[in-house]
């Protein structure tokens, strides 16, 4: 299945709303921002008989040349359900050197309960909000062409919210 995930508006778009906790913003230094859209490949193994809901498997993020994804699901610590995680490498297009581990989730901005049916094809940014998770571990900040104020080590995300996904045939 491939799903096209057009990003309405980054749900954390001013400093007043990040908390104490929050990373920085990334600031699209993949190319992801509040107006990219999104290609994802989904795949999904067989189902298991005791599992009653489980998600896809990301087997490609297009639209981002800057990230390739490593085979696998993506890392932990989403606050969302996701229907899908996705990891792998970020290197900028412009310096080599600007490099880090990759990772996304898209899902409800609420969490699922259990027994409730959700599709993400009817996903809105109003009545059922879906979001994109990002999050980009870099090593090496100063080679990252001024996207950070600080040089070494940096961790940043942001969260987007979802204006709409459509299966793509």
């Amino acid at each position: 299945m491939t799903l096209d995930s057009s990003i309405a508006t980054s749900a954390r778009d001013a400093a007043s709303e990040a908390s104490p906790g929050d990373p920085p913003s990334c600031n699209g230094i993949d190319g992801l921002t509040p107006t990219t859209a999104v290609l994802l490949v989904l795949d999904q193994g067989a189902r298991p008989n005791d599992v009653a809901c489980f998600g896809w498997s990301a087997s490609a993020v297009n639209d981002l040349p800057q990230v390739t994804l490593a085979s696998g699901g993506g890392g932990a610590g989403y606050e969302l359900t996701p229907l899908t995680r996705a990891a792998g490498e970020f290197v900028s297009s412009t310096s080599v050197g600007c490099r880090g581990t990759w990772s996304f989730a898209l899902g409800p901005r609420s969490r699922v309960s259990k027994g409730t049916m959700v599709s993400p094809l009817d996903a809105d940014a109003s009545g059922n909000p879906w979001v994109i998770e990002r999050d980009i571990d870099i090593a090496q900040a100063q080679f990252c062409d001024g996207f950070f104020a600080a040089p070494g080590a940096v961790y940043c995300g942001d969260t987007f919210a979802v204006h709409s996904i459509v299966e793509v045939p």
